[in-house]
């Protein structure tokens, strides 16, 4: 009789260095624009000073001061800096941290093997912040994104001794292709992963990035109908209450 199993899989949460609306200039809040001045001007350690001067400043400060932290090597307080921005964000691009909380603990009460994809995608991220090299927009996982939860999934079943003892799995049996020559060999996966990220941009307000992902859409196939609508629409937009 194969035992009965239950999974918990630790959804993944986007370190927001790629996604994160709130990059995009807000001077509505006070503070903001002097902050994004000092960011501009390259002054990191201004930047650090001033964003500690609006403690609760939101999602925006909170994303620049993990900018400022990362340039002055200060890797784990920039992280953390980074998780912050994303649970503040008022439109949230990512998992919040708090929900990953919650798997982890119920996968603890229930005995659950637990999957934890969000730790993983740090270890495989320089100075564990996740951007945008493991993802395909905001939220979606890429070709690579998607073979290192497989990988976790394959490593908590072997430790698990499912549905084999572990000694029994092969270590190394199966190799993983690499995700550009995919890429390369089937060139509309990389059309449908630039749509998806100028999608992304468009829904963060984001222009300058939507554009340039449809422009290496339009650089692969430039007669692409979608690509070309798209970009149609931000660089015409409608006027207002029209």
């Amino acid at each position: 009789m194969r035992p009965h199993i239950t999974f918990a899989l630790a959804f993944l949460m986007l370190g927001c260095v790629s996604w994160l609306k709130a990059a995009e200039p807000s001077p509505q809040f006070d503070g903001i624009a002097a902050i994004r001045k000092s960011l501009d001007e390259k002054r990191w350690q201004q930047v650090v000073e001033q964003a500690q001067a609006q403690p609760g400043g939101g999602a925006q400060v909170d994303y620049y001061y993990g900018l400022a932290l990362a340039q002055l090597g200060r890797w784990d307080e920039a992280r953390a800096a980074f998780r912050r921005a994303s649970d503040l964000d008022a439109v949230p691009q990512g998992i919040p941290t708090r929900f990953n909380d919650i798997v982890r603990e119920v996968a603890r009460q229930s005995g659950a093997l637990l999957v934890d994809a969000d730790a993983r995608f740090e270890q495989e991220s320089p100075h564990g912040i996740v951007g945008g090299a493991l993802f395909a927009d905001f939220v979606h996982p890429n070709i690579r994104g998607h073979q290192l939860i497989a990988a976790a999934i394959a490593d908590t079943l072997r430790a698990a001794g499912v549905p084999a003892p572990a000694e029994r799995w092969r270590s190394g049996a199966y190799v993983d292709p690499d995700p550009a020559t995919l890429l390369a060999a089937d060139p509309k996966l990389r059309i449908r992963e630039h749509l998806v990220r100028a999608l992304a941009c468009d829904l963060a307000l984001r222009v300058p990035c939507a554009l340039a992902e449809l422009d290496a859409v339009l650089a692969i196939e430039p007669q692409h109908p979608q690509a070309l609508q798209l970009r149609y629409h931000l660089v015409h937009p409608p006027a207002a209450g029209s």
